[in-house]
């Protein structure tokens, strides 16, 4: 489970075989010392890098990887892994631990989020004395959006600045490839103000416009939802490591929007 991982048919002589005992009876159960591990190095390390930024894309870097596990009987292996996570975290109610249930709320979704805010919640006082900087996981807001367009509508360049209380800021970069049925292949953080990454745009070959957040938003929503229903889509590893952080930040704010056709 690092920051910087198939179901088998069953042998017809699996009977003469001792079945694997789980801790409780939970296969998911062995997920637990994993989730220790994990949080005990890389939450620490992100705990101290002091950065609300660090803390939700490495939860969401996690959401990820878990997603990419198959996990016989589970729809969800993201859901129910992180849970485990969850359920750990709770238990340990270290600084650490009490980041990850925060950007656990803050980045996963549905079922997971609720999870995670009533654990965080049952820590009571200990969870309100932490670093004010913890307290900032999730509260980020978009304050502008930009799409960058090639002169054959062949690709876009989505951005979407975003800023924390405190004043930092950064930007969300998604590319939508139009050629392979309006998929977005690539999602990355950009740690950087807005201006910065309009300059990487700077020129004549792309036509640079701003737009609603809530049309970009609904664009690159509709873009990931595209990328999910497209088997084999050449996604890239930033975009699977981004997409949890990506759809908590777009998707309370998308509009419904038309996407254009895919080019011939």
């Amino acid at each position: 489970m690092g920051r910087t991982g198939k179901s088998r048919q069953r042998s017809r002589n699996s009977r003469s075989t001792p079945r694997p005992t789980f801790p409780g009876g939970d296969p998911l159960a062995v997920f637990d010392g994993l989730c220790r591990q994990t949080l005990a190095r890389e939450g620490r390390e992100v705990f101290a890098s002091g950065d609300p930024l660090d803390a939700e894309m490495w939860v969401s870097h996690l959401l990820g990887m878990f997603s990419n596990l198959p996990l016989v009987g589970e729809a969800d292996a993201a859901e129910a892994i992180g849970g485990r996570l969850v359920s750990v975290a709770q238990r340990r109610r270290t600084p650490e631990a009490q980041m990850c249930l925060r950007a656990m709320a803050a980045v996963a979704g549905g079922g997971l989020a609720r999870r995670a805010r009533k654990a965080l919640s049952s820590l009571g006082p200990p969870a309100t004395q932490v670093p004010a900087w913890t307290k900032m996981i999730g509260a980020a807001r978009a304050t502008s959006a930009w799409r960058a367009s090639d002169p054959f509508g062949e690709q876009d360049g989505v951005m979407v600045a975003f800023r924390y209380p405190d004043g930092a800021e950064h930007c969300f970069l998604v590319l939508v490839d139009h050629l392979l049925g309006g998929i977005a292949r690539d999602a990355t953080i950009l740690d950087a103000p807005l201006g910065e990454v309009l300059g990487m745009w700077d020129g004549p070959e792309f036509d640079l416009v701003e737009e609603g957040i809530a049309d970009v938003a609904g664009r690159v929503m509709a873009a990931v939802a595209t990328t999910a229903a497209t088997i084999g889509a050449p996604i890239t590893e930033d975009y699977t490591e981004t997409l949890a952080l990506l759809s908590a930040r777009l998707g309370p704010v998308a509009a419904e929007v038309s996407m254009p056709a895919p080019l011939p």
